[in-house]
């Protein structure tokens, strides 16, 4: 289902990187219905090559401005994708080159994912409301705090080893770095602020961090670590647990590079979710950054 998920989405922002790069810099013509019939009223795609940021892209030229223009464009996209209906996209993705949900000289759908089918549960939605409805499947029902921020926390010290864990030794040999000088390199999504050095770290086995808004300033932190992991092996007040819990401060950045940082304030508690995640719980406030 995860993988299924990921190509919607993969899919779906294809589509509405294309729909951003059309819109950017013809604001004039995006607010015309792009979807009339009438040809005067189209947006004249063949224009996309005198869009200044489809020249820097094209040049390879990365500047202050391009990256603040592709960021507007990676908005716009997201907001349509999010927002459109599914025969919207349809008719986006074949305006631009692309195959969403038309039929076949059969009358057969592929790719659809659900939303032209009346009897799927996400027909007559938009991806916002599927996006909504999944995020409120995977929220702790231990609080009736609203969830503010969903992160995925990819992990990277799975497999073999890499590069950067092996280094060269003073007689020319080269060693495999040990346990803990591997973790320390190891970068994940969730970046956590510690005053002590830890082998055993809580970003390392965490799949999903989610932010609870108590206040305006004060937030709960929640870390859902598989059970694979066996972290209910270890009691409140083990070292390893204790190892686990010994954070100062997390941040992570969201999909348009903006960061976001909090200040642990104590360790809350740790709950068991859908037999699949036991969740480490903190009490924690906003870093407000200078």
């Amino acid at each position: 289902m995860k993988k299924i998920w990921n190509k919607i989405k993969v899919f779906f922002y294809v589509i509405g990187i294309r729909i951003g790069l059309a819109m950017h810099g013809f604001e004039k013509e995006v607010k015309t219905d792009t979807f009339d019939e009438d040809p005067t009223k189209k947006l004249d795609v063949r224009q996309r090559n005198n869009n200044p940021l489809l020249k820097k892209m094209e040049q390879g030229e990365r500047d202050e401005r391009y990256v603040q223009d592709f960021y507007e464009v990676l908005k716009k996209a997201d907001h349509f994708i999010k927002h459109a209906s599914a025969e919207q996209i349809e008719m986006a993705a074949e305006k631009h080159g692309m195959n969403y949900g038309k039929k076949d000289r059969w009358g057969r759908r592929y790719e659809t994912y659900g939303f032209f089918d009346p009897k799927h549960k996400h027909y007559g939605k938009t991806l916002a409301e599927v996006l909504a409805a999944q995020a409120e499947e995977r929220k702790t029902v231990d609080d009736d705090f609203p969830v503010m921020f969903m992160v995925n926390n990819h992990k990277q010290l799975d497999g073999f080893a890499k590069l950067q864990d092996v280094e060269a030794t003073e007689d020319g040999k080269v060693r495999l770095k040990n346990e803990l000088e591997r973790k320390k390199v190891a970068k994940f999504r969730v970046v956590i602020v510690r005053d002590n050095e830890t082998i055993n770290r809580i970003e390392q086995i965490t799949d999903f961090l989610h932010v609870k808004t108590v206040s305006s300033q004060h937030k709960i932190l929640e870390f859902f670590v598989d059970k694979k992991y066996k972290l209910f092996e270890h009691v409140e007040g083990s070292d390893i647990f204790n190892e686990i819990i010994d954070i100062n401060q997390v941040w992570f950045s969201d999909e348009w590079g903006t960061r976001y940082g909090f200040k642990v304030s104590n360790y809350r508690k740790r709950i068991d979710f859908d037999n699949q995640y036991e969740v480490i719980k903190f009490n924690a406030t906003d870093i407000v950054k200078a």
